[in-house]
């Protein structure tokens, strides 16, 4: 009997995740923890140690919450419980591929993003190589989709703005990018538990893996499918999608330089090609999916 322990189950990612344990075979006892008031045991980053988890033996950990919290958690956790950490086989870790998309960024926020992925990363995988425990770092790039009450926050903000604006200026080249649904990214990380507990070695450099979805499409392609893929009678569908040239987009978004120097190059990366990334259906062998999987919205 193996024990996963899921570490920031109220996200879309341990949304499905959860589904996965209830519906598949009985060789996973599952535990669910979250830092919200729910029926899951309350786990805290911030305050919380690795005794607070219901640690027996054989134990795998899921951790869907931000990496720097659970880095430190980790940390602060051998500091005092070094003994505890002698009964966890695997850990898996779910970070971003902002650490390799942002690490070039001129505004703080995402310079320090970058930064501090990348710290906890190192932090982790140096421990578990010193623990010989088993260690998987996930990059998903841009995750969406919802499932039960969770929806992810990059595809709502997007929605968001199309139901309220009867059209958007979009630049005429956009980058491409390679969205994952929360669904195919708790399957991922499901076949890396299945891996693990039939010891069978999944050979990847430093145990890190920068994921995407199947399709790689550009920013205005990946609006329009979102957009044709509503009912014709949501509000979203009226939304006009007007091209500009791109120096002209880039000359009107100035003024954010000054007021919001984040959101102006969150504009700005409209332009760049954040995509590349292992294709999920590929590494699972599966059917290619395309663009968008549903649920998508709620």
């Amino acid at each position: 009997m193996i024990n996963v322990h899921i570490l920031g189950i109220t996200t879309t990612t341990g949304y499905y995740l959860k589904k996965k344990f209830n519906n598949k075979n009985k060789k996973y006892r599952f535990f669910g923890y979250s830092r919200k008031i729910n029926k899951y045991k309350p786990i805290d980053f911030r305050y919380s140690k690795i005794s607070n988890l219901n640690l027996s033996t054989n134990n795998f950990l899921v951790s869907c919450g931000p990496i720097w919290e659970f880095s430190q958690f980790i940390l602060n956790s051998y500091n005092y419980e070094k003994e505890l950490f002698k009964k966890i086989n695997s850990i898996i870790v779910c970070s971003s591929t902002s650490v390799i998309t942002k690490r070039f960024a001129y505004n703080d926020f995402d310079k320090s993003l970058a930064s501090k992925l990348k710290k906890s990363e190192d932090a982790l995988l140096e421990l578990c190589d010193k623990l010989k425990i088993k260690c998987y770092i996930l990059r998903p790039t841009m995750i969406y989709g919802c499932g039960g009450n969770y929806q992810d926050k990059n595809i709502k903000i997007i929605l968001k703005i199309m139901k309220f604006l009867p059209f958007i200026f979009i630049p005429k080249s956009t980058g491409l990018r390679q969205p994952i649904h929360a669904k195919q990214f708790s399957n991922y990380i499901y076949y890396l538990l299945e891996k693990c507990y039939e010891k069978e070695e999944i050979h990847q450099e430093n145990e890190i893996i920068n994921l995407g979805g199947d399709e790689e499409l550009t920013y205005k392609k990946m609006l329009i499918r979102l957009r044709n893929s509503l009912p014709k009678n949501d509000q979203i569908t009226s939304c006009k999608l007007i091209e500009i040239p791109s120096s002209l987009f880039f000359i009107l978004i100035t003024p954010l330089m000054l007021f919001s120097p984040k959101i102006y190059e969150a504009f700005l990366r409209l332009n760049s090609n954040l995509s590349g990334f292992s294709k999920v259906s590929a590494l699972l062998n599966r059917k290619f999916e395309t663009f968008p999987i549903k649920p998508f919205i709620k």
